[in-house]
């Protein structure tokens, strides 16, 4: 399974939601990266079928059907979830699922 670059971060309310769809076209590293709107749903969906390919990376926390949920492409493939938080720092993410 070839890496994506995109990944799921979640947050428990919609100000932090909204300062992360601020984010879109910053830069990680060289890199700038899209975030985009998406749900619990799609990010439940996608989570479910990477896991067991070893291409998922899951922080603390959770995404539940009352989550904010936020899609991120242009990930840089050798970001760890530690550079994701730190890129999201200002949201306050809940949960990061990263399928780089």
């Amino acid at each position: 399974l070839r890496k994506t670059g995109e990944g799921y971060v979640a947050f428990e309310n919609e100000k932090d939601y909204e300062a992360a769809l601020k984010k879109h076209r910053e830069h990680m590293g060289s890199r700038y990266v899209e975030v985009f709107e998406s749900s619990s749903t799609e990010a439940a969906a996608v989570i479910a079928r990477m896991q067991g390919k070893g291409t998922i990376h899951k922080s603390t926390g959770a995404v539940n059907k009352d989550s904010f949920v936020v899609r991120l492409r242009g990930v840089p493939y050798s970001a760890d979830l530690r550079e994701i938080e730190t890129f999201m720092e200002r949201a306050h993410p809940g949960c990061v699922c990263v399928c780089v």
